[in-house]
C-alpha cells in the first residue's frame, strides 16, 4: 500500500479543492481560477486542487486553462482522483475499488464523487466550480478546516495500522465530524435554511469545510480519519432504492452541520426570489464583503435553452438571461477580461 509519503505534496498542504467530472465544467473551472488570482492580486491565491475523473477531463481543463492565459504552476494542481488514490486503500476498506470499477458504475460516481475525498488524510475545504471567490475571506475557510491540523500532523511513512482496519467494525455514527456550510436557498420559504436543530435542514454543498476528526474515530486509522463518512456514504449510495443527489448523501451523513455566513455561499436564486435577503447580506458592511457568489441552477456559460431548462421557476419571467444578467456579467468578467464585482 502507498504510504502517506508517496501523496503529491501539494494535498498534504493546505489548499481549497474542487472536482471536475466532465468537461461541460471546464468553464466553471476557469472562472474559479481567474477569480482567485484576481481577487487575491497582486498577493498569490491560496493553492486550487482540482480532482478529475479521466486524464481526458485533464488535457481538456489545461487546454482552456492556458487558451485563457491563466497560469497553473504552484497555485493550480489537477490530479486524476484515481491516481491518486490508487495503492493506498487497503482492500478492507473497499475491496471492489479500482479505477475499472469506479468508471464502470458511473451513476453512483458521477453522483456522489465527494466520497472519495473522505479517503484522503487530510481536511475537506471544497468549493463548486459554479462559484467566483470575490474576497481573500475565502483563505479563513482554509483555517477553519485545519482547526485540528492538516498533513502535517501524521508520520512520513504512514499509519502501520491501515491494513488492519476492520469495516465490520467502524463506529458509523458520523455525529462526531464537523461540516461547516451555508443553508440551501428554499425558493418557496424565500430563506436560508438554518442550521440543525431545525427537522429537515439541509445544507448547500457548493461551499463544505471538514476538519479532521479529534480524536481519530475508533476503529478508524491516522490515514484513513474519515472512514466512517466514506463507509456511512457507501452505505446510502448503495441502497437500490437510493435515487438522489450528492447533496442528500452529505446531508444524511453530515446530519449535525454548523452554519457559516450567508456571504460565503451566496446563492444566485435569492438574487430575485428574496431581494431582501440578498440586499441585506450584499450590503451588510459589518459582516464584510461577498466571499463566494454560487451559480446555483443555470450557469454563465450555459444556452438560452439550457437556462430556460435549468432555472424552470424563472420561465414566466420570459428572460431567464436577462433576469440574472448582472450576476452572469460578474464571471463574464472574470473569464473574459480579467476584472471582477
Amino acid at each position: 500500500m502507498t504510504s502517506l509519503s508517496s501523496l503529491p505534496r501539494p494535498i498534504m498542504e493546505r489548499h481549497i479543492c474542487t472536482i471536475l467530472t466532465t468537461t461541460t465544467y471546464i468553464p466553471g473551472l476557469v472562472g474559479l481560477v481567474k477569480s482567485l488570482h484576481s481577487t487575491f492580486q497582486p498577493s498569490p491565491p491560496p493553492t486550487l486542487i482540482c480532482y478529475t475523473t479521466t486524464d481526458d477531463v485533464i488535457v481538456a481543463a489545461l487546454d482552456s486553462l492556458v487558451s485563457h492565459s491563466v497560469v497553473t504552476s504552484g497555485r493550480v494542481y489537477l490530479y486524476n482522483i484515481f491516481d491518486v488514490l490508487s495503492g493506498r486503500i487497503p482492500s478492507s476498506v473497499d475491496p471492489s475499488f479500482s479505477r475499472d470499477h469506479a468508471l464502470d458504475d458511473a451513476k453512483v460516481f458521477v453522483d456522489a464523487p465527494r466520497r472519495l475525498l473522505f479517503l484522503l488524510p487530510v481536511p475537506v475545504c471544497y468549493i463548486d466550480l459554479d462559484v467566483v471567490v470575490l474576497s481573500r475571506d475565502i483563505s479563513r475557510l482554509i483555517e477553519l478546516a485545519a482547526e485540528n491540523g492538516w498533513g502535517e500532523c501524521y508520520a512520513e511513512e504512514g499509519d502501520e495500522n491501515d491494513e488492519k482496519v476492520d469495516t465490520d467494525v467502524v463506529d458509523m455514527d458520523t455525529s462526531k465530524f464537523v461540516c461547516y456550510a451555508v443553508g440551501n436557498f428554499r425558493n418557496k420559504k424565500k430563506k436560508f435554511s438554518p442550521p440543525p436543530p431545525p427537522t429537515g435542514s439541509h445544507f448547500n454543498c457548493g461551499v463544505t469545510v471538514i476538519p479532521l476528526p479529534s480524536p481519530t474515530p475508533p476503529n478508524s486509522s491516522a490515514s484513513f480519519p474519515f472512514l466512517p463518512l466514506y463507509m456511512a456514504s457507501m452505505k446510502v449510495i448503495s441502497d437500490p432504492k437510493w435515487d438522489d443527489t450528492e447533496e442528500k448523501m452529505l446531508n444524511v451523513v453530515l446530519p449535525n452541520w454548523k452554519g457559516l455566513p450567508i456571504r460565503y455561499n451566496l446563492q444566485k436564486r435569492a438574487y430575485h426570489h428574496a431581494p431582501s435577503v440578498w440586499n441585506s447580506v450584499v450590503d451588510d458592511s459589518c459582516s464584510g464583503d461577498v466571499v463566494v457568489l454560487h451559480y446555483v441552477g443555470g450557469k454563465p456559460w450555459n444556452s438560452k435553452d439550457e437556462l430556460e431548462a435549468v432555472d424552470w421557476e424563472e420561465r414566466d419571467c420570459g428572460d431567464v438571461q436577462g433576469r440574472y444578467r448582472e450576476l452572469f456579467d460578474i464571471w463574464k468578467c472574470f473569464v473574459l477580461e480579467g476584472g471582477g464585482w
